[in-house]
């Protein structure tokens, strides 16, 4: 039995988590941009939701992502599923917060980057809305760095690609 191909990706779809598996196959092929957005569970004063942060890094994936599909840089860029929790602990005594370890939220996003370039990934960029995870995710760059030097990893907060969006 032969598995079927598919040979290009359906148009509309910018969600990794809508791809199915023959056009992950197409998209490793095509050199796929992946963006991982990264937030944060916690207070944001009486007005806001506690995942004010991880809202924010998806609407900003997703809007770098259409904004890519309309290029000729990388017309294959998709938003994969976000991590919604990041490092609070400055947020710790304040209701709703959810905090992780610096520790376990680099072994999270090293384990998802890992993985991806594993699987034949090469481009991925983290789009953090939550300002604490940033030294953590410099963390996580140089652990890549030398676990998988093939792999290009940047990441950005939501307000160095917003403005240019």
């Amino acid at each position: 039995m032969t598995r079927q191909s598919v040979a290009e990706i359906r148009p509309q779809v910018r969600k990794y988590g809508e791809l199915t598996s023959l056009e992950v196959e197409v998209a490793k092929a095509n050199d796929a941009l992946l963006i991982l957005p990264v937030g944060a569970c916690e207070q944001h004063g009486d007005g806001l939701p506690l995942s004010t942060d991880s809202i924010r890094a998806d609407h900003v994936a997703m809007a770098v992502a259409e904004e890519l599909a309309g290029s000729t840089e990388s017309p294959n860029a998709f938003v994969l599923p976000s991590i919604d929790y990041g490092v609070s602990p400055h947020h710790g005594n304040l209701p709703g917060t959810i905090s992780l370890d610096p520790r376990t939220f680099v072994d999270i996003v090293t384990t998802v980057a890992g993985q991806l370039c594993d699987s034949g990934f090469t481009r991925i960029l983290v789009v953090t809305g939550h300002g604490g995870n940033i030294a953590a995710l410099g963390v996580a760059q140089q652990v890549l760095l030398s676990s998988h030097p093939d792999l290009a990893f940047a990441y950005s907060p939501v307000s160095g690609l917003a403005r240019v969006l």
